[in-house]
């Protein structure tokens, strides 16, 4: 299997040279580890509002032998990606980066969007650019402690009309919504100390956060009856005793 690792590798222009002096062992733990590449399909500039629009897909899907996602693909060489050869499943979000008014938030991307208005793929294409990010698997994810430490269950704090957790270097903040509420229904801000949130027409929390974050590492989702929130912390390590203030 290494072998075979290897030669797709090389094959796709890895340096033999270096992939030789990599054991079999690590080879294959690379390899299989939870891996996606985002790349960058349209960069947000003042011309599209500062909507961006990013793919997300398996960064060793040459190597594992998937096949080319031929709509993928295609789509990505609209955006400037001239070589574009996307293998495997590939998924598109929408957002706005804003970094001078410190706003980055999702944005609901429909199929008509993607398929058939090819307005955005215009302003501010993304050339190729990438970047490489270890990304955890889709769902809920359970923090399981250091290496070689007892995992110990995080206490599940009340806030203002919700339930919330942290550890080190995230926070989760929960909210009973109902069976009915669509993601067209939330509106989600996050910046870098504040957090504005609505659902169903009605504002569950909207103010200054217990500490800083990386608004490119907050998300939010819904999961049954619940509104999830994670806010990535800028400064890991640091405990923040309260979610909004």
């Amino acid at each position: 299997m290494a072998q075979q690792i290897r030669a797709e590798a090389i094959k796709a222009g890895a340096n033999p040279a270096q992939l030789n002096a990599v054991n079999d062992l690590a080879l294959l733990s690379l390899h299989n580890s939870t891996t996606c590449e985002i790349t960058c399909l349209t960069l947000p500039v003042p011309l599209n509002s500062k909507t961006g629009v990013s793919m997300y897909t398996d960064d060793k899907g040459r190597s594992k032998g998937l096949e080319t996602n031929v709509r993928a693909s295609s789509l990505a060489r609209r955006c400037g990606n001239s070589e574009a050869d996307i293998k495997g499943d590939a998924f598109v979000s929408r957002y706005i980066d804003d970094e001078e008014g410190d706003v980055w938030v999702r944005l609901d991307f429909t199929e008509g969007q993607v398929s058939r208005d090819t307005t955005w793929t215009e302003v501010g294409k993304g050339r190729g650019g990438s970047l490489s990010n270890v990304m955890q698997g889709g769902g809920g994810a359970v923090d399981m402690g250091k290496a070689g430490g007892q995992h110990k269950p995080a206490e599940v704090k009340e806030g203002d009309g919700y339930v919330w957790t942290e550890n080190p270097e995230e926070v989760e903040i929960r909210w009973q919504v109902g069976p009915d509420l669509k993601g067209r229904d939330v509106k989600v801000k996050f910046r870098a100390r504040e957090l504005r949130v609505e659902a169903g027409g009605e504002v569950k929390a909207s103010g200054e956060l217990g500490g800083a974050v990386v608004i490119d590492e907050c998300t939010w989702c819904i999961e049954g009856e619940e509104l999830v929130v994670t806010l990535g912390k800028r400064e890991g390590g640091n405990m923040w005793g309260v979610a909004v203030k």
